[in-house]
C-alpha cells in the first residue's frame, strides 16, 4: 500500500494508504489497530478497486486535541476524508470500532455510502461493555496481549501460525490517555433504533466464537438493517477479517461489483 498525508477541512493532517484504482472502498479500522491493519487485506482486492484505509484519532501522529469526542465526530472525519480524496461516495467496509464508526456513517451521510460491510461489530456498546472496561485496567502491553488471544481461534492459530504475527503487527499500543478516549467514544455508541435506517446493500459478518463482540450482536446487526445479508463464520473470533481474508474479499467484491 502507498502511505499518503492528506488535509482535512478543519486543518488537521491524517495519513492514509491505498492500493489500487477503481471503486472506491474506505477501509475503518478497529479500536486498537491503525490503518496497517488492513495492509493484508487491501491488497487481496482484484484490479477494479481502490482501496483506502486511515488513521483515525489519537492513532499514529493525529494525536485530538479535544478531550472528548463522539462516534459521530468519528463518522464526520470519515465523511470528510472522502471529500478530501475526492470522493462523492464510496463503499465502506469496518471492522469491530470501525464497523461502528461505519454505522454512524451510514446513518450521518447517507448519500456518501454505497454499500456497507460490518465486520466483528455492534450496534450497541453495551454488548462490549465487559471487554471494554477491563482493557482500561490493562497496560498496553497487557491490552495487546488480550486482543491477540481474543482474535484468533486455535484453530487458525494451529494450522497457520504465521497469521499470529501479522495480527500481532496490527495492535497498537496506544498511551492509556488516547486509548481511554477512544473508550469514551464507544460508550456513547447506540444505534440499535437507527439501524432501520440503513437502506444501502449491507453484508454484516460475525465469527461464532468471537469473545469481544458476541455472535448474538451480530445477528442483531443484521435482524435490524432492512435487506442486510448476514455471514456467520462457525468457529471463528474476533479477527475475522484475518482469519477469513479471501473469502471477505470475495463477498466484498461480490457486493460492490453488483452495486
Amino acid at each position: 500500500m502507498q502511505d499518503e498525508t492528506i488535509t482535512l477541512s478543519d486543518g488537521r493532517t491524517v495519513k492514509y494508504s491505498s492500493v489500487g484504482s477503481g471503486e472506491s472502498l474506505l477501509l475503518i479500522h478497529g479500536i486498537g489497530s491503525d490503518r496497517t491493519q488492513f495492509t493484508d487485506l487491501a491488497g487481496r482486492f482484484a484490479a477494479g478497486i481502490e482501496a483506502v484505509a486511515y488513521d483515525q484519532r489519537d492513532t499514529g501522529d493525529q494525536i485530538s486535541d479535544r478531550p472528548a469526542y463522539s462516534m459521530g465526530d468519528l463518522a464526520d472525519d470519515a465523511a470528510d476524508l472522502m471529500t478530501a480524496l475526492g470522493w462523492s461516495s464510496a463503499h465502506v467496509l469496518g471492522t469491530s470500532f470501525g464497523g461502528a464508526i461505519a454505522q454512524h456513517l451510514a446513518i450521518r451521510h447517507p448519500e456518501r455510502v454505497r454499500t456497507l460491510a460490518l465486520v466483528s461489530t455492534t450496534a450497541t456498546h453495551a454488548s462490549t461493555r465487559t471487554f471494554a472496561e477491563g482493557s482500561t485496567a490493562m497496560t498496553a502491553e497487557e491490552r495487546a496481549s488480550a486482543m491477540l488471544d481474543a482474535a484468533l481461534s486455535p484453530t487458525v492459530r494451529e494450522h497457520d501460525p504465521s497469521i499470529v504475527e501479522t495480527v500481532r503487527a496490527a495492535l497498537v499500543r496506544r498511551p492509556d490517555e488516547l486509548h481511554a478516549r477512544r473508550i469514551g467514544a464507544l460508550a456513547g455508541h447506540d444505534t440499535t433504533e437507527l439501524l432501520a435506517s440503513i437502506r444501502m446493500p449491507t453484508l454484516v459478518v460475525h465469527g461464532t466464537d468471537d469473545t469481544v463482540i458476541p455472535y448474538e450482536a451480530g445477528r442483531l446487526l443484521a435482524e435490524r438493517i432492512p435487506g442486510a445479508a448476514f455471514w456467520g463464520i462457525e468457529g471463528a473470533r474476533h479477527a475475522t477479517a484475518f482469519e477469513c481474508a479471501d473469502e471477505l474479499v470475495r463477498r466484498v467484491s461480490q457486493l460492490i461489483a453488483k452495486y
